[in-house]
């Protein structure tokens, strides 16, 4: 009874904690979701953790689950180069295959390495076509799961089974005197992608508008505005619209580098009769694509990766609509859900107001992750660092801000921080804060208040 009436008397005494921490603030506790608890700490802080919420970005969390749930941390992707004959002189009668693979760390370098690699075949004439082969995945470029208006920015970039730097370009403005246009450079730069530069510097702000224009042999972005003559450069990811295209355009300019002619086009088309391999390229580790997308809140990765477990596990192309049965199996048992528990797990990387979860789901999600001796530290270490990296780097300043690690998340009013921290006495706890609120508040707010909130636990444990 005595040990029953401490514990007791101590949870209350932290719920008091947590509702003096709402008294002093601007926010409504109704607004909130919150699951601060530890295996070894004596206290817990638990507000409406069973309500249902829109959980914006922490909707990679299940991704980054079923990733190490059904593939291996080292798991990878292979990009080939494919023939339907043997060459003959250095030359190839027919087309070249470049079959993507899905493979999600296809930049620069490795398209560079492939290119090199295939130089091996001695093969320095091509007759026929360099044929994009995306058919790892499905053909929808752009998820009905996402929001419905398509937006020019990076995390809006089409999602292709044979993608390029994942599919986007660097845009990049420098100012030169003033009442002149501003200097426009691409990253990658290549013929495919070309620039209609009309940004002229000036004394005052930088206000930019960039916009883009699919033509049939190209694709161009129009970069209108002023440019502040005390900018040193600023820089602008845009997403590209035919993915496979832009793919093959930049492996042919790579070829073409290296002293390989190819005579024909560059096509979009299956190449699953073409059997020659010629040369190929593996991506990153799984582990390393988990960390990028957890690290940067990826929403391109995050779909990457979907549609890889459902290519892995079901024997099929890659495809959003068929990764519901693999999402129930992992969450049944991730999330410990009981028979009529529900979910709304609609958007794979929570740009969407219509995924739903608790508190309490995605802190038991956490938990299981925590006994998965098999990935956990890949897991836990993908996840931002306080102070130190990714979505976290200007979190918690002015305290020992590494004794977290969490994922984050940000929508119109939703604000939400899921992860692992670690007390004054060094005792382990698992954290979910979600915030959906009805006025729109400034962020920095409500992240304030957040840290605020873990910053007390990890104090008063």
């Amino acid at each position: 009874m005595f040990l029953i009436f401490i514990l007791s008397v101590e949870s209350f005494a932290m719920d008091q904690s947590l509702q003096q921490l709402f008294k002093s603030s601007e926010f409504k506790e109704g607004e909130f979701s919150i699951l601060i608890q530890g295996d070894e700490t004596k206290n817990s802080y638990e507000l409406n953790s069973n309500n249902s919420r829109i959980p914006a970005s922490l909707s990679k969390l299940v991704v980054a689950g079923m990733a190490y749930h059904y593939l291996e941390p080292n798991f990878v992707w292979t990009t080939k180069l494919l023939s339907l004959s043997e060459p003959k002189n250095e030359v190839l009668k027919g087309d070249l295959c470049l079959y993507g693979g899905g493979n999600p760390s296809f930049l620069t370098e490795q398209a560079w390495v492939l290119a090199n690699n295939f130089l091996r075949s001695d093969i320095r004439k091509i007759e026929g076509d360099l044929i994009v082969d995306e058919s790892y995945f499905d053909k929808d470029y752009f998820s009905d799961t996402r929001m419905s208006k398509r937006q020019l920015r990076a995390y809006d970039a089409p999602v292709s089974g044979a993608s390029f730097n994942w599919n986007s370009v660097n845009i990049y403005l420098k100012p030169g005197k003033i009442g002149e246009k501003a200097k426009a450079y691409t990253t990658p730069e290549l013929n495919y992608v070309r620039l209609n530069n009309k940004v002229i510097v000036h004394k005052g702000r930088t206000q930019v508008q960039i916009k883009r224009l699919v033509h049939k042999d190209y694709e161009e972005f129009v970069l209108t505005g002023k440019l502040s003559h005390l900018d040193l450069e600023k820089v602008f990811y845009r997403p590209v619209q035919e993915a496979g295209r832009f793919t093959g355009e930049n492996f042919k300019e790579n070829l073409e580098k290296l002293g390989v002619s190819v005579k024909g086009k560059v096509r979009v088309s299956s190449c699953a009769a073409y059997k020659n391999e010629l040369a190929s390229v593996d991506s990153k580790e799984l582990a390393l694509v988990v960390r990028d997308m957890m690290k940067y809140s990826n929403n391109f990765l995050a779909e990457i990766l979907s549609k890889t477990i459902v290519r892995e596990k079901l024997g099929v192309e890659g495809s959003l609509d068929k990764l519901a049965p693999l999402v129930a199996g992992y969450l049944k048992e991730a999330m410990n859900l009981a028979k009529d528990e529900t979910y709304v797990y609609r958007s794979v990387s929570g740009l969407s107001y219509k995924n739903r979860f608790s508190a309490k789901q995605l802190f038991n999600l956490l938990n299981y992750e925590k006994l998965k001796f098999s990935h956990f530290y890949e897991f836990a270490s993908s996840l931002p660092i306080g102070g130190v990296d990714g979505t976290l780097k200007s979190r918690f300043k002015g305290f020992d801000s590494i004794r977290f690690r969490a994922k984050t998340g940000l929508l119109n009013n939703v604000v939400s921080l899921a992860g692992y921290g670690q007390t004054k006495t060094n005792k382990n706890f698992q954290f979910v804060l979600i915030y959906n609120g009805q006025k729109s508040k400034p962020v920095w707010k409500v992240q304030q208040f957040f840290d605020k909130i873990l910053i007390d636990y990890v104090q008063k444990n």
